[in-house]
């Protein structure tokens, strides 16, 4: 077993090491919170700039509540992803998951007030493959990541100026590293055993804020901006 210290110590610091297929199952899953959480803040940037048959009041707040509901996911995801893995290094059950009822909540909510508020149109392995699938999944959330910062940098420069780059200059050098951690982390290998280097929770922690970064973003955008835009 390695003896590299890995963070954060909380979730690493007791029990034994789990069989990694859990442990990347478990990260796939964080990555999949994380996409959801950059499609909530993409549909609340969308709900923003696209004219729809609504009052302008109820518009932002829908936008308010899905990009709100995204800065949540992200932060709640990194939490839900260390708890289960502490739960399954110590052989215990799994912790209930919370953020799937809240997020099934406010869906339904959102969908409930644009229909009532008279919009006529909705759009609506194998052991060895382990590894590679999660790769895989780390790199369409940093590709999701990048084109995420830049919609949200695009719409929001003409209310926030200079600070809607804040997004970008974060998100795109943290895709760039998630992007090439994945492929160092998870390189294919027979031996899964030899990896250079132990997982760690600080990947999962970093792409979470940036996440939560640009929902704050188009947040202050929408705050900004006012019903009446």
């Amino acid at each position: 077993m390695s003896t590299h210290k890995r963070w954060p110590a909380w979730v690493y610091g007791s029990g034994e090491e789990p069989d990694y297929r859990f442990s990347f199952a478990n990260e796939r899953t964080f990555l999949a919170w994380i996409r959801t959480a950059l499609a909530l803040l993409a549909g609340g940037v969308a709900l923003d700039a696209i004219d729809l048959s609504i009052p302008g009041e109820l518009k932002q707040g829908l936008a308010v509540l899905l990009v709100a509901l995204g800065l949540v996911c992200a932060l709640l995801s990194w939490l839900r992803w260390a708890r289960a893995e502490q739960a399954m290094r110590r052989q215990q059950p799994l912790p209930a998951s919370t953020l799937s009822a809240l997020l099934t909540a406010a869906v339904v909510v959102a969908a409930v007030a644009i229909l009532v508020g008279g919009c006529s149109r909705m759009t609506a392995g194998e052991q060895g493959a382990q590894n590679e699938r999660t790769a895989l999944a780390w790199q369409r959330t940093a590709l999701s990541l990048l084109a995420g910062s830049a919609a949200v940098c695009r719409l929001t420069i003409d209310r926030l100026g200079p600070l809607a780059l804040m997004c970008v200059v974060v998100a795109a050098p943290a895709a760039g590293w998630v992007f090439l951690e994945s492929r160092g982390r998870y390189r294919h290998d027979a031996e899964i055993k030899a990896r250079e280097r132990p997982r760690g929770g600080r990947a999962p922690a970093a792409l979470a804020l940036v996440t939560a970064t640009i929902a704050l973003t188009e947040l202050a955008a929408l705050i900004a901006s006012g019903p009446g835009r």
